[in-house]
């Protein structure tokens, strides 16, 4: 696992960061992205530690603009919106609209690739934010849950086609 980081600025003066990770797993990138995009609603089930419940509360999983609303095991919710789906480059993106990280971050992000390996694929996740007060923290939590989440979204799928 590899995480590095980035700094730019916008072209309204703004510090844009960004945290990256790359992630080797078993599943093949269409399984894992679409695991992510297309069926959102199965994470309690293959991310119980984190996820209470999932739904899609407007459009339809998979679509530019639908919206899901996140309920974790903590009790805290979140809500985001894809806001950039390629199938054919398995790239995703997810703008986070309300929640702890939509509190403390101004445009939040969510970056996903997925790329083909010999053997299984290599997941990038990019955490892209600005901090509403430079001394806010960096999300190194929340990369830390991505890293996590990853691990036991390939997990699943792994036994998922192991038993069909």
């Amino acid at each position: 696992m590899q995480v590095s980081k980035n700094k730019t600025t916008n072209n309204d003066g703004c510090l844009r960061e960004s945290m990256q990770v790359d992630i080797k797993i078993r599943s093949s990138p269409q399984d894992f992205f679409d695991q992510n995009v297309r069926f959102p609603e199965q994470y309690p089930e293959a991310v119980p530690t984190q996820y209470k419940k999932v739904r899609v509360i407007q459009g339809k999983a998979g679509r530019v603009g639908s919206v899901i609303r996140y309920k974790f095991v903590d009790g805290s919710t979140s809500v985001e919106r894809l806001s950039v789906v390629d199938y054919k480059r398995k790239f995703a993106v997810f703008d986070e609209l309300q929640g702890y990280l939509a509190e403390t971050y101004n445009n939040f992000q969510y970056k996903l690739y997925c790329f083909p390996k010999c053997e299984g694929s290599l997941v990038r996740w990019i955490l892209s934010y600005e901090k509403k007060k430079q001394d806010d923290p960096e999300p190194t939590t929340t990369l830390a849950d991505t890293v996590e989440f990853t691990h036991l979204m390939d997990n699943f799928n792994v036994n998922q086609r192991a038993n069909n």
